[in-house]
């Protein structure tokens, strides 16, 4: 990725004329609202419907179930639920989610 940048900067940096064409800056803004809105929704999913939606099997009152910032600012109530996270992000960059 850091040679796609310098590549991109110093030996085929773009023109003036590709900033000033509309159908060009158009794709550029779509790929960056859709990739972060795919990441976003991906994060919504994870931290916000997967925890409530587990709740609610569980049959937990709704009226009980934390608010979703909740689980966000609290590793250990994330943590109850599904218990890999209490050890971070590693064993989802290991792709090792299982407990022993």
């Amino acid at each position: 990725m850091l040679f796609a940048g310098w590549f991109n900067y110093h030996k085929a940096a773009p023109k003036l004329a590709w900033f000033q064409d509309v159908e060009s800056m158009l794709n550029h803004h779509l790929a960056g609202l859709l990739g972060l809105g795919s990441l976003s929704w991906a994060g919504h999913q994870v931290h916000v419907s997967l925890p409530i939606n587990q709740f609610l099997n569980a049959g937990v009152d709704p009226k009980e179930i934390p608010l979703p910032h909740e689980f966000i600012l609290n590793r250990d109530l994330l943590a109850q639920l599904y218990p890999s996270f209490a050890e971070g992000a590693t064993p989802f960059l290991t792709l090792n989610s299982s407990r022993d």
